[in-house]
């Protein structure tokens, strides 16, 4: 349990352009620390949500958010991990963490099975 606390405060730093979601290389760094966990715990399923911040409007930022959430799956896949362990969901604008637009443009990950 206390690497997957590491690692999530490590994960929910990592941040998008604004209007992408294209993965930064320090997402990817992330990612791949999520998927040593992921390979080191083969019970755990986990859930990863995209977020944007309010710039925009509510379809396209509820679209983008889906497509960063993804995308961090798809990374996880494309190194090995069975997609049957993971989930997406997009969020848009709805939960914001911070005034700050940069800080809400994130993707986070909740563990739905161990």
């Amino acid at each position: 349990m206390k690497n997957i606390e590491k690692i999530e405060k490590k994960f929910n730093t990592a941040k998008f352009i604004k209007g992408k979601a294209d993965l930064s290389d320090d997402t990817k760094a992330v990612l791949q620390d999520l998927e040593s966990l992921l390979k080191e715990n083969s019970n755990l399923k986990l859930k990863l949500i995209g977020h944007t911040s309010s710039e925009g409007n509510e379809t396209y930022n509820q679209k983008l958010s889906e497509d960063r959430a993804k995308a961090a799956v798809d990374f996880l896949v494309s190194r090995g991990i069975d997609a049957s362990r993971l989930m997406f969901e997009g969020k848009g604008s709805s939960e914001p963490v911070s005034d700050n637009p940069e800080e809400n443009r994130r993707t986070e990950f909740v563990v739905i099975e161990e």
